[in-house]
């Protein structure tokens, strides 16, 4: 149940807020307030009796004004400094699906285990720092823009559900030229394949020596099912009648 705000609580708040901080730290609250560490681990515990913090992982807190006021997504994607929101849920971020992802899915480039906000999976994702790339910020939310999803959706397909929500795309929307940039910087054989199958099948114009060019080895479109129906020139099994 909530209770009074003292002095120093409501000095807090309003430090927070003017620094247009998400999150923070007892460290936080130690500088802003010029008191000992103890002090502020105390006086964040009492705030969150108080409900007017709510603890989002070890260490890290939310005021719970702000947990209530903002968008999942513009939250999930700033709780690690290295990060970026992505997959299925950069394609409904996008407008690219209407499907609502039952996870929010954030890209990291370090180990680190999900969590829960507003009642939300926080599904962080591990990728190579050599992928962590094509992202912008979108307002307050960390998003991989349309054609840096699009590749990390290829690249790993199982991320974004099912693979039709990646084949029935409209790729006509999509900047051509930065979606082949962006499968050239990945070094990855696989969605060289991926993309230039899908391109050439809805009929985008693009670079095609740029990808054939990269391709070493044979791949499947859909991972999941049996290597059939095999496409030379792309060097992958046509196993699903999506495109």
């Amino acid at each position: 149940m909530s209770q009074s705000i003292s002095r120093r609580e409501a000095q807090l708040i309003d430090e927070i807020k003017d620094r247009e901080m998400l999150f923070f730290q007892p460290k936080d609250v130690q500088r802003f307030l010029d008191i000992s560490d103890r002090a502020s681990y105390n006086m964040v515990s009492r705030m969150k009796n108080k409900d007017l913090v709510e603890s989002i992982e070890s260490g890290k807190y939310v005021l719970k004004e702000i947990l209530d006021s903002r968008d999942v997504y513009e939250l999930a994607s700033n709780i690690v400094d290295y990060s970026y929101l992505g997959f299925f849920s950069a394609l409904h971020f996008h407008d690219l699906t209407e499907q609502v992802p039952q996870k929010v899915q954030v890209a990291v480039t370090k180990r680190k285990d999900n969590l829960r906000l507003q009642g939300r999976e926080i599904q962080f994702i591990k990728i190579d720092k050599d992928h962590f790339f094509g992202y912008s910020k979108y307002g307050n939310t960390v998003a991989s823009t349309p054609e840096k999803t699009v590749i990390d959706s290829l690249r790993l397909p199982g991320k974004t559900g099912d693979l039709s929500n990646i084949l029935d795309l409209n790729y006509t929307q999509f900047d051509t030229e930065l979606l082949v940039d962006y499968a050239v910087k990945t070094g990855s054989s696989t969605v060289a394949s991926r993309l230039g199958l899908i391109l050439e099948k809805k009929g985008i114009d693009f670079n095609t020596e740029r990808l054939v060019d990269m391709i070493t080895h044979y791949t499947s479109l859909d991972s999941q099912k049996p290597d059939e129906n095999p496409v030379n020139k792309w060097k992958i099994y046509e196993n699903c009648g999506m495109i």
